[in-house]
C-alpha cells in the first residue's frame, strides 16, 4: 500500500496537469488561425524589422537598448525574435504570419496554468482548491486579452517568470541554512528575468511576504500563542519586528524592483506615454483607480461586455460610484484583517489582488485608457485563492463537498464557454474593434482609429478606412495619428488636395513630426512635384535621420533627377 499510494497520487496529479493544459488549448487553440490586430501588433511584430529579422547581433543589441513602444522589456523582444527564427526553420517562410506567434502565447499561458497549480500544490498541499484556482486562471474571460493578443507576449512571458520565482522561493525557504545561498540566487535571477519581460513583477517581493504569512507559515511571521488575544487591528511590537525580518531577506528583490520602476518610468516618459497631471489631475486618477478596482471585481464575477479599450471617463465619474467603491474596498479590507487568524487565505488573496494592481491602476497614467482586461492576468489569482480556499473551509462534510465539486465544475465550464466566445473577437482588427465600439461607445475614438487601421492594412479598403478616420477626427480634432492616417488613405485614393489638408492639420499638432513630412514629400512626388518633394523629404530626415520611408524616397527621386540631367 505504501508503494501504490504515491504512484496513484502521482497519476492523479499528472491527470490534473493534462486536464488543465487540454482545457487551456481547447479554449485558445483557434488563435493559431488568427491575424495580427491593428493595436500594437504592427509596431511589435508585423512591421518591426528587428523582430522580423530574427535573432541577429544587431537585433539583440536593439532589444537591450530600445524604448520602442514606450517600454524596456528586452526579454519580450528576444522571445518574439526567436518566434521568427523558429517559424522560419519549421516552415521555410521568410516572413511568418501571425499564427506561430499566437501559438507561443497559448503555450506560455498553458505553462503558466501548470506552474500555478504546481506552486499552490507545493505551498498548500490542497489539491482540489489548487486545481480550481489554476482552472479559473486558465479560462477566465478577462485573461483572453493577455493570451489572444500577440503584443501581450510580455504578460504571459513575465508571469511564467513570476511563478518560477515563487517556486524557487518556496524551495529556498525549505532548504537548510547552509544551502540557501545558491537557492536564493536562483530566486534573484528568475525575478530579474521576469522584470526584463515586463515590469509588472515589481510587486512580487510584497507577495512573497504575504505567502510567508500564509500558506508557508514561516515561524518568523507567526505571533506567539500568548499574544493571540488582541483587537481586530492589533499588531504587537514583536510581530511588526518579525515582518521587518521577513522584508530583510527580500531586500535584493526590492532593489531590483526599484531599479525596474525607474527604467520603466524613463522608457514610458521618453515614448510620450506618461500623461501629465495637467491632463489627468491627481483627484481624477484616484477616483478612476477606486472605481476600476470595483469594475475589475464586477467583471471577475460577471465577465460581460469586455473590450480591448475602455475610454477614460475623465471628470465624468459620478461621485456616488467613487464613494460606494471606496466603502466596499475598505469594508472588505477591514473584514479580512479582523478574521486574518481564522481565515488567513482571505487577507492574502485580497491583498494579492489590491497590491498587484497598484502599478497599473492609473495613479501614474500611462496611455489614455480607464482600465484594461490584461491588467488582471496576475491580480485575479488572489481572488481565485480567496474563493477556492474559502469555499473549502466553509463547506465541510461529504454532501457539501460533492455540491462544491459540482458547482466548481459548472463555473469552470461557464467561464470556458464565455472565454471561447471572447477569443473569437480577436480574430483580426476589424472583428475586435467593431466589438469594442459596440460594447463601449460609438464615440470611442481610439477604437475607431484602430478599426480604420484594420480596414486599411488588413482589408485594403482605403475608402472605408477614410470614412472611419473622418469620424474619429470629428470627435477628437486633436487626434494627430487619425489626421495622418486619413491623409495616407486619401493619398491612396488619389485625392491629393484632401490628403494635403489632413497632413497640414497633423503638422499643426506637431510641427516636428518626421513621418508627416515624409508622407507629404511622397504625395508631392507622385504628383510630379519632384523638387518640392525633395525639400520635404530632407526636412523629414533632418528631424529623424532613421526615417526609412523618407530615406528611400529621397534616394529614388535624386536618382531620377541624376538620370534626367544631360
Amino acid at each position: 500500500m505504501l508503494v501504490k499510494r504515491p504512484r496513484a497520487l502521482l497519476r492523479q496529479d499528472l491527470a490534473i496537469y493534462i486536464a488543465l493544459v487540454l482545457l487551456t488549448f481547447l479554449v485558445y487553440c483557434r488563435t493559431v488561425g488568427f491575424d495580427f490586430v491593428s493595436m500594437d501588433d504592427y509596431i511589435y511584430v508585423a512591421e518591426n524589422s528587428y523582430v522580423r529579422s530574427g535573432l541577429t547581433l544587431q537585433s539583440i543589441r536593439w532589444a537591450f537598448t530600445t524604448t520602442h513602444a514606450s517600454n524596456w522589456h528586452p526579454l519580450t523582444w528576444l522571445s518574439l525574435m526567436l518566434d521568427t527564427d523558429t517559424s522560419h526553420f519549421l516552415s521555410g517562410d521568410e516572413t511568418p504570419d501571425a499564427g506561430f506567434y499566437h501559438l507561443v502565447n497559448v503555450f506560455l499561458h498553458a505553462l503558466n496554468v501548470a506552474l500555478l497549480y504546481a506552486l499552490l500544490l507545493k505551498m498548500t498541499r490542497a489539491k482540489w482548491p489548487s486545481a480550481f484556482v489554476a482552472a479559473a486562471f486558465a479560462v477566465h474571460p478577462l485573461h483572453v486579452e493577455s493570451v489572444a493578443w500577440i503584443s501581450e507576449r510580455k504578460d504571459v512571458l513575465s508571469t511564467a517568470f513570476w511563478l518560477l520565482t515563487m517556486l524557487a522561493y518556496v524551495r529556498y525557504v525549505g532548504m537548510v541554512e547552509n544551502r540557501q545561498l545558491k537557492a536564493y540566487m536562483l530566486v534573484v535571477i528568475l525575478f530579474a528575468l521576469g522584470l526584463a519581460a515586463k515590469p509588472m513583477l515589481v510587486t512580487l517581493p510584497i507577495i512573497l511576504i504575504l505567502t510567508d504569512y500564509w500558506p508557508l507559515s514561516r515561524t518568523a511571521l507567526q505571533p506567539s500563542v500568548a499574544r493571540q488575544e488582541n483587537n481586530g487591528f492589533g499588531l504587537e511590537a514583536d510581530v511588526i519586528a518579525s515582518y521587518f525580518s521577513a522584508i530583510r531577506d527580500k531586500f535584493p528583490l526590492f532593489v531590483l524592483a526599484a531599479a525596474s520602476c525607474v527604467v520603466t518610468y524613463w522608457a514610458q516618459a521618453a515614448g510620450g506615454a506618461v500623461q501629465s497631471f495637467d491632463i489627468r489631475p491627481i483627484g481624477v486618477r484616484i477616483a478612476n483607480a477606486i472605481v476600476s478596482y470595483m469594475a475589475y471585481l464586477s467583471k471577475t464575477f460577471y465577465p460581460v461586455r469586455l473590450a480591448a479599450y475602455y475610454p477614460h471617463p475623465g471628470t465624468s465619474i459620478p461621485i456616488w460610484q467613487v464613494v460606494v467603491s471606496a466603502l466596499v474596498l475598505v469594508s472588505v479590507t477591514v473584514f479580512a484583517i479582523r478574521i486574518r487568524k481564522r481565515c488567513p487565505w482571505l487577507i492574502v488573496g485580497w491583498l494579492w489582488y489590491i497590491i498587484t494592481l497598484i502599478p497599473v491602476i492609473g495613479l501614474i497614467q500611462v496611455g489614455d485608457q480607464a482600465m484594461a482586461d490584461r491588467y488582471t492576468y496576475v491580480p485575479l489569482i488572489g481572488i481565485f485563492i480567496s474563493i477556492a480556499f474559502g469555499a473549502l473551509e466553509l463547506l465541510k462534510g461529504p454532501i457539501a463537498r460533492k455540491l462544491l465539486t459540482a458547482a466548481a465544475a459548472i463555473v469552470i465550464v461557464m467561464l470556458a464557454v464565455s472565454s471561447y466566445v471572447q477569443v473569437g473577437y480577436w480574430r483580426n482588427g476589424v472583428t475586435l474593434f467593431e466589438r469594442t465600439i459596440a460594447v463601449t461607445s460609438p464615440q470611442n475614438v481610439v477604437a475607431l482609429f484602430n478599426l480604420g487601421v484594420a480596414y486599411q492594412k488588413q482589408r485594403y479598403d482605403d475608402a472605408k478606412a477614410a470614412e472611419i478616420y473622418k469620424k474619429a477626427v470629428s470627435i477628437e480634432p486633436r487626434f494627430l495619428d487619425a489626421h495622418f492616417n486619413l491623409g495616407n488613405a486619401l493619398t491612396n485614393l488619389n485625392r491629393p488636395t484632401e490628403a494635403w489638408r489632413e497632413y497640414q492639420a497633423a503638422l499643426k499638432l506637431n510641427p516636428r513630426n518626421s513621418s508627416v513630412y515624409a508622407a507629404m514629400g511622397y504625395l508631392l512626388a507622385i504628383n510630379g512635384r519632384t523638387n518640392e518633394a525633395c525639400v520635404l523629404l530632407k526636412k523629414a530626415l533632418s528631424i529623424n535621420p532613421n526615417n526609412a520611408d523618407a530615406k528611400y524616397n529621397l534616394e529614388v527621386l535624386e536618382d531620377i533627377k541624376r538620370q534626367s540631367e544631360p
